[in-house]
């Protein structure tokens, strides 16, 4: 199967969409929203497994057109 290609663009909205996550995960902890933090902190780890995937996507498309 062949990947579609990553762009820079794609890479910038996982990192916005992780610092998001992140922010949002500080806040339902410091407000004593223990289900909805657990719920967050997977959510948290699922955008680092695509981050992961973007960056193999771009790493691979680059590579190939060189």
């Amino acid at each position: 199967m062949k990947l579609r290609p990553a762009t820079h663009e794609d890479e910038g909205r996982v990192e916005a969409a992780i610092h998001t996550l992140q922010m949002a995960l500080a806040l339902l902890t410091h407000a004593g929203c223990v289900k909805t933090a657990a719920r967050v902190r997977l959510a948290l780890s699922s955008a680092k497994g695509a981050q992961r995937h973007v960056h193999t996507r771009a790493f691979h498309t680059t590579k190939e057109t060189k």
